[in-house]
């Protein structure tokens, strides 16, 4: 283990290899509608921070395993130990989707609204011309 080991965070990659070979795992989106929208792993069910009580309508038994995923793993973090407080024991934060290798879907087009396109759209023209999106 060198130094600075223990600052790094959880591994997307691996959490999501470790959901895919899990039976009965649910892997958990914890971020906003629109950030799920924009791009989510494949299999994901979002239940954003905010709603993460709902967790509860979603799931009945408290040992199934959950893999909880953000933007960055901090909101994930926040989710996992929420989700302990409310009874769930195999509740794994696996970090943030920021540093996923893998497949994305994304549902933009088909079910964000004008703005939400038109906003796609000019971060794409931004992105194709090297500029920066704010």
């Amino acid at each position: 283990m060198r130094f600075f080991d223990f600052l790094k965070g959880p591994d997307i990659n691996q959490g999501v290899k470790e959901y895919s070979t899990t039976d009965g795992a649910v892997l958990l989106d914890v971020r906003t509608p629109d950030e799920y929208r924009q791009g989510h792993i494949p299999g994901s069910k979002n239940v954003p921070l905010q709603s993460i009580d709902k967790v509860a309508g979603m799931i009945d038994n408290k040992a199934t395993p959950i893999f909880v995923h953000c933007l960055s793993g901090a909101r994930s973090r926040q989710a996992a130990a929420v989700l302990q407080q409310l009874g769930y024991t195999n509740v794994k934060n696996i970090g943030g989707i920021s540093a996923y290798a893998g497949k994305v879907d994304s549902c933009c087009f088909a079910a964000a609204g004008l703005y939400q396109r038109e906003k796609h759209r000019r971060n794409f023209r931004l992105c194709r011309k090297g500029g920066a999106i704010i």
